[in-house]
């Protein structure tokens, strides 16, 4: 019969490469100096779970030269044989970055996981990722719901809603003791908490089958609801990031408890990430606030008015937190890189002063999660 629980360790953005606003001073140009001992303050938690997952928001791709563009968000093999190494069992790869360098960098990403033993899930087309461990059927699904922005024509990764709740919806009819588990890359970046739609979608994942729903994309810790016998993760914000606002370092694991009745237990132990971009357990009194945010969202008190706002307030004070750390750090980009990023911020100055600006429109995707729902209902 085997054990009688199954542990699953989570973690949000794996960002092991240089973000936009730190390309040439953000993780991956410390990596060489600091791979090895990103994941040395949570060794013990992965060591003691059956699995361990994340999701890469990260390229495995060789930049073609040095420009902006083409260093950012992207890193070696040697990042995914180092994941490897640290315990992670499967990576989603289905998010708003992974075709940020073109086919060639999303099919190099897939390749390599395959090569060191992770198993890749988010993959459009294929089917879910079933797997037996002490006894236990698990079955991983992944999906992203974000505009694509570098490859719209050809997009490699699962973006349809309806698919993955045709899908679940099957897997629980054939078997209700398979434990589903649904990797969701959603929402907006820098919300404290799901959008109406958001949790709506989640629900309705839960109601299809799904036992646990592990979020991410906005960078920021956003609470765990428990629903109808499963759990919604709805963001667990940052792992591995170069970002600087504190609510992007506040990040955990999800230790995850299931036994063979399907009941599920789980704990979230806070982590930091440091100046040195590894994160290290912290007291975590943010989670309880945010906690309560979540709480007063389950219960309806915001409107989608008041999640926009708050989206927009957010984004202000990252975008300063950033401004702040160029202006103290300029000396440490690359010349190239820094005259590039003053130029375009200059541009983006004028566009703005003009009128003709796009900056802070941000493109919701709630219409059409409402749209796959009525659908659906």
């Amino acid at each position: 019969m085997g054990n009688q629980k199954i542990t699953i360790c989570s973690v949000g953005d794996l960002m092991i490469c240089d973000s936009p606003l730190y390309a040439s001073v953000g993780v991956g140009a410390k990596y060489p100096i600091i791979g090895k001992t990103l994941f040395r303050n949570c060794k013990a938690l992965f060591a003691d779970a059956d699995l361990v997952i994340g999701n890469f928001e990260t390229v495995v791709y060789d930049p073609k030269d040095k420009s902006l563009q083409e260093i950012q968000m992207c890193c070696g093999e040697t990042v995914v044989q180092d994941l490897k190494k640290s315990g992670f069992s499967v990576l989603n790869l289905a998010n708003n970055h992974c075709m940020q360098h073109g086919v060639e960098g999303f099919q190099k990403t897939k390749d390599a996981c395959e090569k060191y033993g992770i198993k890749p899930i988010g993959i459009k087309n294929e089917e879910p990722y079933i797997v037996q461990i002490n006894g236990f059927e698990l079955a991983f699904l992944s999906l992203c719901i974000h505009l694509e922005w570098y490859e719209p024509e050809r997009i490699l990764y699962e973006n349809r809603i309806e698919r993955i709740i045709t899908e679940l919806s099957e897997l629980h009819r054939k078997d209700p003791n398979i434990v589903l588990i649904v990797s969701a890359h959603w929402g907006d970046e820098f919300a404290a908490h799901p959008s109406n739609a958001q949790i709506a979608l989640a629900h309705k994942l839960v109601d299809c089958g799904a036992d646990v729903i592990l979020g991410h994309h906005a960078h920021v810790y956003q609470g765990i609801e428990e629903y109808n016998g499963s759990i919604i993760v709805y963001g667990q914000g940052n792992f591995i990031s170069d970002m600087v606002p504190e609510m992007c370092r506040q990040t955990g694991v999800a230790v995850i408890e299931i036994d063979r009745q399907k009941k599920i237990r789980y704990e979230l132990y806070s982590f930091l990430i440091h100046d040195d971009f590894v994160p290290a357990a912290a007291s975590g009194e943010w989670m309880g606030e945010r906690q309560t945010v979540l709480e007063h969202a389950l219960a309806g008190e915001y409107t989608d008015e008041d999640y926009w706002k708050m989206i927009t307030r957010n984004h202000s004070r990252a975008h300063k937190d950033f401004k702040a750390f160029f202006k103290r750090n300029i000396s440490k980009y690359k010349l190239s890189i820094s005259v590039r990023m003053i130029w375009e911020f200059i541009g983006r100055k004028i566009k703005r002063i003009l009128g003709t600006s796009s900056d802070g429109k941000i493109s919701s995707m709630d219409p059409a999660i409402r749209d796959v729902l009525k659908k659906t209902s």
